[in-house]
């Protein structure tokens, strides 16, 4: 009842709005201690504002309609507000494809360093894995990474600029929102004026006339600047937009182009894989020589002597052990003495990587020193890759692996 005899009253101040606002919200939430703290000029203007609106939506709900409607208004803002939306979720797009098509090349790199993982070092397949592999990179530096920064530069980069002019209409449309609610304000006095019987009713005619023409007048020139911005940036989308159509599609065709020549490396490394089957060594087993079990089960049947008892090599009591001894064969004191034949060697160490070897972690930490066949060893379980930098041989400084000629094929 207070806030339907508040607003019937015709002059209407902020101060008011923001009493009946508050009423509205502790007759909703009576247990609600609510704290509104004013820090600045525009937090205020922005407070007034949302009050605005909360009273034209009360008068709306007592039958005060809006009289201002805009129809080519609301269809401009309708439109805009769809390309700002669709705008800033395309930036997020180009990212996410970026990031996946980084994610699928290094995927695929990473499967084929698997399969290479269960071969030997020795195999004959490896020449071709390092094809492959060589294939991949070259498919990353050249088309990936390029593709990820002609995306940036031509697309993302153009599509940002036209965000941050669409931002621009922010403080108009909300001047205009604010003209509107106080030019339905005021017809709707006016109208309540002309309507009442009161004596007083005509003297506040002219004064109220007054305001209602200021109000119209400040409503039109938001308005029109406002449609006049929306209008602006929606015929700019083009200018903006069309660039970036052109210059993804063609990224994404030399990608393609990229892509279809690295599948046709590919091709080529498997029809030679299926026309000239690999020799590799067979491993063998060899026979094992017969030994003399069946000759000791011989010595440990059962020989009896007169007395019914045996010995312990199955020869009489009678019997000297010397002879059952004999009859095992044992190897000679020189073949016991002479040097166990050598085991088999690795591959061998080039001369010039034949020294001790240092390398930097991935917290750039020194460790070493360690003999080559340890860096072999790291290298193939992958403690150390391509990238790692080390110092060794006849280097003058530290490099990466993959820059040190022949060191990943001697690692290999």
């Amino acid at each position: 009842s207070f806030l339907q005899t508040a607003l019937s009253h015709n002059n209407l101040s902020p101060t008011h709005l923001n009493i009946y606002f508050l009423s509205i919200l502790f007759s909703v939430y009576p247990k609600t201690r609510i704290i509104i703290k004013i820090k600045s000029v525009k937090r205020m203007n922005k407070l007034t504002l949302g009050i605005n609106k909360q009273k034209a939506k009360i008068m709306s709900k007592m039958g005060r309609l809006d009289i201002s409607n805009d129809e080519q208004y609301d269809e401009l803002y309708a439109r805009y507000q769809h390309k700002k939306k669709n705008t800033q979720d395309t930036i997020k797009q180009f990212k996410q494809v970026s990031e996946n098509l980084h994610a699928l090349s290094l995927s695929i790199s990473q499967l084929v360093q698997g399969i290479a993982n269960t071969y030997e070092n020795s195999d004959p397949i490896h020449p071709h894995i390092e094809q492959m592999s060589r294939a991949l990179e070259q498919f990353d530096e050249n088309y990936v990474q390029l593709f990820q920064k002609e995306v940036q530069f031509n697309c993302v980069d153009n599509v940002t600029n036209y965000i941050a002019e669409l931002e621009a209409p922010k403080q108009m449309l909300l001047q205009r929102d604010k003209a509107k609610i106080e030019y339905d304000e005021k017809s709707t006095q006016m109208k309540k004026l002309m309507e009442s019987k009161k004596p007083n009713a005509a003297q506040k005619m002219p004064l109220a006339r007054e305001k209602l023409q200021h109000a119209e007048s400040l409503y039109n020139t938001t308005r029109h600047q406002a449609k006049k911005q929306m209008a602006d940036l929606i015929n700019a989308h083009g200018r903006h937009m069309d660039p970036v159509l052109v210059s993804m599609n063609r990224s994404v065709a030399s990608l393609a182009g990229g892509m279809n020549n690295t599948l046709g490396q590919y091709d080529s490394i498997a029809e030679t894989i299926e026309g000239s089957p690999l020799k590799r060594q067979q491993v063998t087993v060899e026979a094992e020589e017969s030994s003399s079990v069946g000759e000791m089960q011989n010595f440990g049947s059962e020989s009896h002597d007169g007395s019914g008892g045996h010995t312990p090599f199955g020869g009489s009591s009678g019997t000297s052990t010397t002879a059952a001894l004999q009859r095992t064969s044992y190897p000679s004191h020189s073949s016991m003495g002479s040097a166990p034949p050598p085991p088999p060697t690795s591959r061998e160490i080039p001369p010039e990587f034949n020294s001790e070897w240092y390398y930097l972690d991935e917290n750039l930490e020194q460790k070493g020193p360690y003999d080559f066949h340890d860096m072999r060893r790291m290298f193939q379980s992958l403690t150390i890759n391509d990238s790692t930098h080390v110092f060794g041989g006849e280097m003058s400084d530290w490099q990466e692996i993959a820059e040190v000629v022949g060191l990943k094929m001697a690692l290999s």
